[in-house]
């Protein structure tokens, strides 16, 4: 690096400890880090320096890394990384966490270079992701609302023709009782004999009929 990169680099990794800053070369090797990006990536003081920059990345993004980082050495100008995509870093240790970047060229005469500045997002996804459940438990919530209200509903309009066929077998009772009363009294000539033969004959299933309504009319 030129002697005016490292003469600024230290005072500028200083001022902006609250982010990890990583200088990083066109062959995509780390030539320095702050003590920020080290300790987010949980690498020892000194150890990130040297290494490619592919290996902070999950092995499944480093094909696309290396793409992105050619056509930005090409092309280079301040931008954020990966617009419109989640971008996942890999520590030390092999764990994964969501991040942003901002990639700003600096002006070198030796070789380009690049300043990635890099956020921890991990809390915000987090928060994102509580209140995106908490939306969720809402709407569920709501819904078993409706559906509660929806069977109340229909357990009503159940209720209610079980209700009347109870009350239509009562008063056929009564009208059969009638009947049988009446038919009593009549001379017992064939057809008299006949129709309270059918009266007898079709008691034991009007019963049957009768028990089984009130029972289901009682157990609602």
């Amino acid at each position: 690096m030129d002697e005016v990169v490292q003469e600024i680099l230290p005072h500028v990794f200083e001022t902006c400890g609250s982010v990890g800053m990583i200088l990083v070369n066109r062959a995509g090797r780390v030539l320095a880090a702050n003590s920020e990006a080290e300790h987010m990536f949980a690498y020892a003081s000194g150890e990130l320096k040297g290494e490619p920059l592919a290996s902070l990345l999950p092995e499944k993004s480093r094909p696309v890394h290396e793409h992105f980082c050619r056509s930005f050495f090409a092309s280079p100008s301040t931008r954020p990384m990966g617009t419109g995509r989640h971008l996942v870093a890999r520590r030390h240790d092999g764990s994964e966490f969501p991040v942003e970047i901002g990639l700003n060229p600096v002006v070198c005469r030796s070789e380009p270079i690049v300043l990635a500045v890099i956020a921890d997002i991990s809390e915000r996804v987090h928060k994102q992701q509580h209140a995106q459940d908490e939306s969720v438990d809402t709407a569920s919530r709501q819904q078993q609302g409706r559906d509660g209200v929806l069977i109340d509903s229909v357990c009503s309009r159940l209720r209610n023709p079980v209700r009347g066929i109870v009350d239509n077998i009562d008063a056929l009772q009564t009208q059969r009782a009638g009947l049988r009363t009446l038919l009593a009294a009549l001379p017992k000539d064939d057809a008299v004999l006949a129709a309270m033969q059918a009266l007898d004959t079709e008691e034991p299933l009007f019963q049957t009929i009768a028990r089984v309504c009130r029972e289901q009319h009682e157990g609602q």
